[in-house]
């Protein structure tokens, strides 16, 4: 992999580079967030090799310090993202605490980077990038679901009961209308 990059270099006056460089940025982060179960296994596979600690009960963990600092180089690695990034995650560690131990378990590990991911994106958008963020179409029988019946339809969308592929048990699911506003 080639090494993360910075979003801005100071000896560059060109804005037409770094405005390329942040668009391959946004481009990344897009593909990250699009593939949802990839990016969860991947901090996963960073976040084992990372955990400097344990939970009272046994399971593993982030403290803040060492371990922290290297996921947080290790994720921008990975990623192939700039590890200023995650600058701020020693800020926002205490807020994903959320059980309050001073530790970081997977889960919240995860929804810390999708946070960040979502926030840098965000960021990078006000800067000029006027995108719509990609919002990716599929339907039930794509994703492995088949109806049993609606349960409900309403001004945000319609609820399913459905069966998936290879499950024995039955799932709610919620499709909603991208040109519907109120969604």
């Amino acid at each position: 992999r080639p090494p993360a990059m910075g979003l801005c270099n100071e000896d560059t006056d060109s804005s037409s580079s770094s405005g390329s460089e942040s668009d391959e940025v946004v481009t990344r982060i897009d593909q990250h967030l699009n593939r949802p179960w990839r990016l969860r296994r991947r901090i996963g596979r960073i976040f084992r090799s990372c955990a400097d600690t344990q939970t009272d009960g046994g399971a593993r963990a982030l403290a803040s310090g060492v371990g922290w600092a290297s996921m947080t180089v290790e994720l921008s690695r990975e990623l192939n993202l700039p590890v200023e990034f995650f600058s701020n995650a020693d800020q926002l560690f205490e807020r994903f605490d959320f059980d309050g131990d001073r530790l970081l378990g997977k889960a919240e590990v995860v929804k810390l980077v999708k946070y960040v991911l979502r926030q840098r994106r965000s960021e990078l958008s006000d800067n000029g990038d006027d995108r719509d963020s990609f919002v990716p179409m599929s339907n039930l029988a794509a994703e492995g679901y088949t109806i049993v019946r609606e349960l409900g339809r309403g001004g945000q969308g319609a609820m399913y009961l459905c069966n998936k592929s290879m499950a024995t048990s039955q799932y709610c699911v919620k499709f909603s209308s991208k040109s519907d506003a109120n969604a």
